[in-house]
């Protein structure tokens, strides 16, 4: 019999990478048995696009990783978020949409696109994380505290359903930069949960939406360690190189992230400037 596939889960603060105990960027199988830390080198490369080393665990499979909750290995289905998504939309006050938009520092009509909705129960708002055709798959929130998904979502994209193809695609990090990207008047934006999310969608999409090249916009965070295999510098060409386009990598100086630079009233003129310039780098 062929050997089964192992599944593999996203380290969190509950359950740090036993490597490096961090609680971001590394994964691990769902038995315990093997690891795939992002930081650490033990001469032994992972032959996957998103990078890292892999850790074969001496200890008893099992003895560290979290044990999930009932039903959390069973995936929501699509008629279940499409659900869950048009109720919240019936508690969804325009004007909470527009002071939320305010804060962050983008458009409440962009949002409207993306299908942000108020999810009273859970008092935050939720986007819907979608596949390539724009179909939800699954629901992130965000809070003041923090960010976490519907029980069973699908790692997906955040991006207008109703998208036009385009030849040039701006890939962001996160609903809210997707939003602030398209606040400057870009085409076609699409975001990802994190840098190592949704790759295989992200090609798809990307194929479906006939871009001709992408521009992924880097956080300074995961940029600025200058290691050339780094979570995030090195994560983000390995996005680039799979992508099947020719792609530019984006960073703005002296701000955090694109939203940041977004709020502090940068235009999207000088963004290409800046990625013109960085053109000549790369």
């Amino acid at each position: 019999m062929p050997r089964a596939k192992s599944e593999w889960v996203r380290c969190t603060k509950r359950h740090p990478c036993p490597i490096c105990g961090k609680p971001d960027w590394c994964t691990y199988t769902a038995d315990g048995r093997v690891v795939l830390c992002m930081r650490r080198d033990n001469g032994h490369p992972s032959k996957g696009q998103a990078g890292g080393w892999v850790y074969k665990l001496k200890d008893e499979p099992g003895q560290w990783a979290g044990r999930r909750g009932k039903g959390e290995d069973e995936h929501i289905k699509q008629e279940g978020v499409e659900a869950l998504l048009a109720t919240w939309k019936k508690d969804t006050i325009g004007s909470y949409l527009r002071q939320f938009a305010g804060d962050l520092g983008v458009e409440a009509s962009d949002l409207r696109k993306l299908g942000c909705v108020w999810c009273a129960a859970r008092s935050c708002w939720a986007f819907p994380m979608r596949n390539e055709e724009g179909t939800p798959i699954g629901v992130r929130f965000r809070s003041r505290e923090r960010k976490f998904s519907v029980q069973g979502s699908r790692t997906g994209l955040f991006f207008d359903p109703g998208a036009k193809p385009c030849k040039v695609a701006w890939i962001t990090e996160g609903p809210t930069d997707t939003a602030a990207v398209m606040k400057l008047g870009a085409k076609l934006v699409i975001g990802r949960s994190d840098l190592l999310s949704a790759w295989g969608l992200l090609r798809k999409a990307v194929k479906r939406l006939g871009v001709e090249r992408a521009n992924l916009c880097a956080d300074e965070e995961a940029w600025k360690d200058g290691r050339t295999n780094s979570p995030g510098r090195g994560g983000i060409r390995r996005l680039a190189e799979s992508l099947g386009v020719p792609c530019a990598i984006v960073r703005v100086p002296g701000y955090k992230d694109i939203r940041d630079y977004v709020r502090s009233g940068g235009g999207l003129d000088e963004l290409e400037a800046v990625l013109k310039l960085q053109r000549g780098e790369e």
